[in-house]
């Protein structure tokens, strides 16, 4: 599943309607140039090409998402990882805490490869003090500037911290590297 919001699935029926009007083009184009024949080879080529355009207006709006996946991938401060039991299937969670203010959390099936994402999820960051963020108000992500070290809690257990973006969490805290 990828991310969208609830306005995004008006854009992609319009999207849709648009391409399969779009398709009108094929009996016009026909008819234009060898008449009533031309409409009718048109017609007959009309659902093969709107299935074409519709086909690739998906290919793009998917492009599109993991384009955006890969924008907070690159973005995040630090990236979490937690485990949990859901209906019988221990699901690990990776969670990309962003600098301004957003939490995109991954959850997979700890079988299965890391780039097979079952489901996507938003959250809010929460800054709690000068040198600590939340999440969910269940995960607190404290960065100790003196040692350069990263410490992460789940409901005060700890848990692994996969990458830390070193300068983009200096940049954060400390408002640029140097100062």
């Amino acid at each position: 599943m990828l991310i969208y919001n609830s306005e995004d699935y008006i854009y992609l029926f319009l999207l849709i309607v648009a391409l399969f009007l779009l398709s009108f083009i094929a009996p016009l184009y026909g008819f234009s140039y060898k008449g009533w024949r031309g409409l009718g080879l048109g017609c007959m080529v009309q659902p093969l090409f709107a299935c074409l355009l519709c086909l690739a207006g998906g290919f793009v709006v998917y492009l599109h998402q993991e384009h955006a996946l890969s924008r907070y991938h690159n973005a995040a401060l630090v990236v979490v990882r937690t485990t949990s039991i859901e209906k019988e299937d221990t699901l690990q969670h990776f969670w990309y805490l962003k600098p301004d203010e957003e939490c995109l959390c991954e959850s997979l099936p700890i079988d299965d490869d890391p780039d097979d994402v079952d489901d996507y999820n938003l959250f809010d960051v929460i800054r709690l003090d000068s040198f600590s963020l939340c999440v969910e108000d269940r995960i607190v992500v404290r960065f100790h500037p003196d040692s350069r070290t990263v410490t992460a809690t789940d409901l005060d257990e700890p848990i692994e911290i996969v990458r830390v973006d070193s300068a983009k969490v200096e940049e954060f805290f400390l408002g640029g590297p140097g100062k």
